[in-house]
């Protein structure tokens, strides 16, 4: 799978947050994931760290999808984040973990960006 790229600055506000979970609307959510086709994602969550070390993890996306068709309301797409020495952060995903499938969202702690 190909790490798709992302600006710095997509990320900074659930950075800022240090490991608050954050819901991204609008603008915020990063532009790889606004390519998706219209209503695909219910919503996007993330959290993440400040670091600067080089290949560093400095956080997570998570995709929710509503799943009308499985035996749980919600599919979940992961993508972690990581630093690269460029200044762009690498994203590698998506990632079908033990949560895929899923009854529950998450709580999250800040809104960033307009609904």
């Amino acid at each position: 799978m190909r790490p798709k790229i992302m600006l710095a600055g997509e990320f900074s506000a659930v950075q800022d947050e240090n490991w608050g979970v954050v819901r991204l609307h609008g603008d915020a959510v990063p532009s790889f994931l606004r390519r998706m086709p219209r209503g695909l994602a219910s919503f996007t969550v993330a959290s993440g760290q400040h670091t600067h070390e080089s290949a560093a993890r400095l956080g997570g996306l998570d995709v929710y999808r509503h799943a009308p068709d499985d035996p749980v309301p919600y599919n979940k797409d992961h993508y972690d984040v990581f630093f690269g020495s460029d200044g762009c952060l690498r994203v590698q995903g998506p990632v079908k973990d033990a949560d895929h499938w899923t009854s529950t969202a998450p709580a999250w702690k800040v809104c960033v960006g307009d609904e």
